[in-house]
């Protein structure tokens, strides 16, 4: 059914014609809830001051911008060798490392949180070289052939593992 839309008092920036609030608490997606959505939020940031913030430093560990960590090149030889490693499930030859505990999870257990001061604040985070040596660590790690390492998946809702900034000023 087509309705004609109501004009919008641009007047007033708080006030919302009943079209508008009626598209907002819909459940359903509409291109029109969408506009009205994005409207609110340019709203928004126009009213709320914004503040630049730092860049990140390059010695944290960033996985958004560095990516997972890499294995080290010696990390077959610690696990015994590639030809003679054997699958810890299935006993059949191993194609793939795996970690035991998830990575990010023995990540977070070992590692400590170093501290970069910067203008204006601070950054908190785990150090590149830290990350990349539990990362690596041989107590974590186990051969294993691709179809068991493939069906161990696990949950992948795990929050990045990023630096985060901090204004004392700011709060």
């Amino acid at each position: 059914m087509y309705r004609p839309r109501r004009k919008v008092n641009r007047n007033n920036s708080n006030s919302y014609d009943e079209e508008q609030l009626t598209a907002v608490r819909s459940r359903y997606n509409t291109r029109f809830k969408k506009k009205v959505q994005r409207e609110i939020e340019k709203e928004n940031e126009d009213s709320a001051p914004t503040y630049p913030q730092p860049a990140k430093p390059s010695e944290l560990f960033c996985e958004l911008r560095d990516g997972r960590p890499k294995f080290q090149n010696g990390i077959w030889n610690s696990l015994g060798g590639r030809a003679s490693a054997r699958c810890a499930r299935c006993g059949e030859p191993a194609e793939t490392i795996d970690h035991k505990i998830d990575w990010k999870t023995y990540i977070l257990n070992k590692c400590d949180i170093a501290r970069v001061d910067v203008e204006g604040g601070y950054w908190e985070g785990y150090r590149r070289e830290d990350v990349a040596e539990v990362y690596n660590d041989p107590m974590n790690l186990q051969p294993m052939c691709v179809a068991c390492n493939s069906s161990k998946n696990g949950p992948k809702h795990y929050d990045r593992i990023e630096p985060r900034f901090f204004d004392p000023v700011r709060g």
